[in-house]
């Protein structure tokens, strides 16, 4: 088995192609930084309309080498009927742990699909329960120093939107398309009817992608939400770790 690497930033998604269809451009745009970025998905997606376990595991491993990904695991919840569960919050906690990443990237936990609802309340919680030392003996407590928190189907008004230039989002839409399985409606017995919103998933992610960057006037940008305040500082700044320690007032080049 591998070793865990030590992460920048952790990003929690509920299903393979989440992380990249929410916040595949900020992956990107901190990848590009030089952050050493991983992804835990909590589920298969195996309820999914579209596509085996076996075609998203394979989409998945090709959407991480496009995003230059460090590290990604699977959790391996049942899909469609993830709980907010104590064992499963407790996972979780115990990824941040064994990552130790500076910035942690969650679900927002207010959403229309009751997975990322749960996965987003989980996110909250296991925030608080990494810091925890009596947590799990064999893992040292770390709680990341911030936490952003990205919409899935519901939007939200954010605090702040990430501004992506034309090669970032290509870069994303190069990971999602890799997930082939999921991304036409008009191919199959349900024509498209699993699309909530009628359109195609690509055309809805860069018709957000539009709609958040014209707000903060560029021409792509992802939402996020923070709980508390934010400082005047980067909401994505990572800290550089020299000698295995990290300087707080450095922060990577974009």
């Amino acid at each position: 088995m591998k070793p865990t690497p030590r992460l920048d930033v952790l990003v929690l998604a509920t299903h393979p192609d989440d992380a990249e269809s929410t916040c595949g451009g900020t992956i990107a745009k901190l990848v590009a930084r030089g952050a050493k970025v991983g992804v835990l998905d909590a589920s298969r997606g195996e309820m999914g309309t579209r596509g085996t376990v076996a075609d998203r595991d394979r989409e998945s491993r090709a959407a991480s080498r496009v995003l230059r990904l460090a590290w990604r695991v699977n959790l391996g919840l049942p899909d469609g009927r993830v709980r907010p569960t104590s064992e499963a919050r407790e996972r979780i906690a115990s990824w941040i742990r064994r990552t130790r990443p500076t910035l942690f990237i969650a679900p927002w936990h207010r959403d229309l699909h009751p997975d990322h609802a749960a996965v987003g309340v989980m996110a909250r919680q296991a925030y608080f329960l990494s810091g925890v030392r009596r947590l799990d003996p064999r893992t040292e407590p770390h709680r990341p120093d911030r936490v952003l928190y990205y919409p899935s189907h519901d939007l939200f008004r954010p605090h702040f939107v990430v501004a992506l230039t034309d090669r970032l989002f290509e870069w994303k839409l190069r990971a999602l398309r890799c997930y082939a399985s999921q991304l036409k409606p008009s191919s199959g017995s349900d024509h498209g009817r699993h699309f909530i919103h009628g359109l195609d998933l690509e055309e809805r992610i860069t018709l957000r992608a539009r709609f958040f960057g014209a707000s903060v006037r560029v021409r792509y940008g992802e939402p996020f939400r923070v709980e508390g305040m934010l400082s005047d500082s980067d909401p994505l700044s990572i800290p550089k770790r020299r000698a295995g320690a990290s300087s707080r007032t450095a922060s990577l080049a974009s």
